[in-house]
């Protein structure tokens, strides 16, 4: 691998070949611009042009005010310091009114800016490469009615998966950005509903790369299809449904963790996670105090994550065992208790990091959302359907 100064960031030192190297050739949504003046497609460009869409398949969202540097970044930024790697890929972007939005290469983005604003690097430009929306002759085919700014979000998970560490992108960055993307666009455009089907959630899934990187197991892309549609179903939509598992209810989750190979005994922990189970209800007391609890387990784990440098998942199972009769009463629950995490975690963030926020120039850091805490909140079967725990994304 040989690495480009700084200072010799030319197009003549580009050697990178287009058929090989570009990772979204083979994305049907997305194409890119050749002029004459581009080598292979590849452009020099400010890294002050760029602008940098919400980054929801990593569970990082961009802020104009500034935000929290996660040790990614920091490790990233080491590897940046002495220039660029000439085996990696142009930063990648399509303009829309005149903006030129990034779409990959985001932590790259965000490093190569601190080089300059914070340690003074002279980085005039980095390599660029321009795409444009293009549309399949498939008059069938939903993805092409889905709006720019969520083809962008769909190739920039699939960037994920073609890039050098597809293993990074996980199930749940599947399914949160799924989730994110139809909420929005039945906001916006077709109406609540109208994609919440499995043929459509199948589809967007398969745009992202999800059969590539699960090796087209069908069986494992169904579950994922299944936990998306749970996921956007309203509170009311499974109201006629009877409750399960209601009988002996603490003791079947504990059989299961125990049981299960890739669960262990409530707080214990193996080389690869950390295990609880906790009750969870409707009560918004209840639901503040549990909030309040798992954020500091979280928090914890994290830190003995880095005390002993290990990278520890936190597993939470969660069962309701108030309203074990009450499907109406679970499934509301199970909203609240996420939106309160969602809420408590940035409130306690934002107090914390008001006096940084005032002091950092905005736009250099990315601001440090729920899911980037290592952890994962899972839901015990209760409701007529359900049968295995969902992993609930944070949105």
């Amino acid at each position: 691998m040989k690495i480009i100064p700084w200072d010799q960031i030319k197009l003549k030192n580009w050697r990178l070949i287009y058929s090989e190297d570009d990772q979204f050739k083979n994305f049907e949504y997305l194409k890119l611009v050749q002029k004459p003046d581009r080598v292979n497609g590849v452009h020099l460009i400010s890294p002050f042009e760029l602008k940098t869409i919400n980054n929801v398949m990593r569970g990082v969202l961009s802020s104009k005010r500034s935000g929290y540097l996660p040790d990614k970044l920091t490790s990233l930024s080491g590897l940046l310091e002495p220039g660029w790697s000439s085996m990696s890929w142009a930063i990648p972007y399509i303009v829309v009114e005149n903006e030129k939005n990034q779409f990959d290469r985001r932590h790259t983005l965000k490093n190569i800016i601190e080089l300059i604003t914070i340690y003074g690097y002279n980085i005039p430009c980095v390599y660029g490469a321009e795409y444009e929306r293009v549309w399949t002759e498939d008059p069938d085919d939903i993805i092409n009615d889905l709006s720019t700014e969520s083809i962008t979000m769909i190739a920039g998970m699939w960037g994920n998966n073609n890039g050098p560490v597809p293993a990074d992108t996980k199930d749940h960055n599947f399914i949160g950005l799924s989730c994110y993307i139809i909420r929005k666009e039945e906001e916006t455009k077709f109406g609540k509903g109208y994609l919440t089907n499995d043929e459509t959630i199948k589809d967007i899934l398969i745009a992202m790369g999800a059969m590539t990187r699960y090796k087209r197991n069908e069986s494992f892309v169904k579950n994922m299809v299944t936990r998306i549609r749970q996921s956007l179903e309203d509170v009311n939509s499974k109201s006629h449904l009877p409750a399960i598992n209601n009988v002996g209810l603490e003791d079947q989750v504990k059989e299961f963790m125990r049981e299960n190979s890739e669960w262990g005994k409530d707080n214990t922990e193996n080389d690869e996670f950390f295990f609880s189970m906790r009750t969870y209800t409707d009560k918004t007391n209840i639901t503040n105090a549990t909030a309040e609890e798992i954020l500091a387990a979280a928090v914890r784990k994290e830190n003995l994550n880095r005390k002993y440098k290990t990278d520890k998942l936190t597993k939470i199972m969660m069962y309701n065992l108030k309203n074990a009769e009450n499907t109406t009463a679970i499934v509301s629950a199970r909203k609240k208790l996420m939106e309160t995490l969602k809420n408590r975690w940035e409130l306690k963030r934002d107090s914390a990091y008001i006096p940084v926020y005032e002091k950092l120039k905005p736009g250099v850091f990315e601001e440090k959302t729920l899911s980037d805490l290592n952890f994962e909140i899972w839901f015990y079967p209760q409701i007529q359907g359900e049968t295995e725990p969902i992993l609930q994304p944070f949105i």
